[in-house]
């Protein structure tokens, strides 16, 4: 893969570039494989002041595909990537929080920054810089629940069930708690989780 990143923010000569690379499938005198697949990224123009149109013949060399972001594709991946399970578990509960500008602050949620803030929770640190005043306390807010979360540990080694120690009435504790399961959740807790995941609402299962 041969990936030109930020080619909107790119200047004209290498934009000329990229269009050979795209038409002709060579830079200068090197020829690109044809087995190399050219893929290019760029902000739409309506985020950044910084982004210009493509010339049509380089955008006539592409398919076009705008990336939307997703909160339970985003969680898959934050599960795998030691993001903070409280974030994690914010997001389920509010996924409008994955990505949103907020007025009047230069900092905003977003994947990216979801990520800062949770090298910033690991150090201690407010995440105020990261995702905006109004979001961390509303955060915080949401994290404070995390003083009332059941035993984990009991219910992964089967010392207790989901279904009777989770209290599914408080949707901020029940998916704190999940969140937590999921991210401490080892190969010989599976049988203890499973058997008891059918004995709780299918919308937390």
């Amino acid at each position: 893969v041969l990936f030109l990143d930020e080619l909107g923010n790119a200047d004209l000569d290498t934009m000329k570039a990229a269009l050979q690379i795209a038409a002709e499938r060579r830079i200068s005198e090197w020829k690109i494989s044809p087995k190399t697949l050219i893929i290019a990224a760029s902000n739409r123009i309506e985020d950044s002041e910084f982004v210009t149109l493509l010339p049509k013949p380089l955008r006539s060399r592409f398919l076009h595909y705008e990336l939307i972001p997703d909160s339970d594709d985003w969680i898959i991946w934050a599960l795998n990537s030691e993001i903070d399970y409280r974030i994690i578990s914010f997001i389920k509960w509010r996924p409008d929080m994955l990505y949103k500008e907020i007025d009047g602050y230069i900092n905003f949620p977003s994947p990216r920054t979801w990520e800062y803030a949770s090298r910033y929770l690991s150090m201690g640190l407010d995440i105020s810089s990261a995702v905006s005043e109004p979001v961390a306390m509303e955060f915080y807010a949401f994290v404070k629940v995390s003083n009332e979360i059941p035993n984990v540990e009991n219910i992964l080694t089967g010392k207790e069930k989901m279904s009777t120690t989770i209290d599914f009435q408080r949707v901020d504790l029940a998916i704190i708690t999940l969140t937590l399961i999921a991210t401490k959740c080892a190969p010989e807790h599976l049988n203890n989780i499973l058997s008891d995941i059918t004995n709780i609402p299918n919308e937390y299962g």
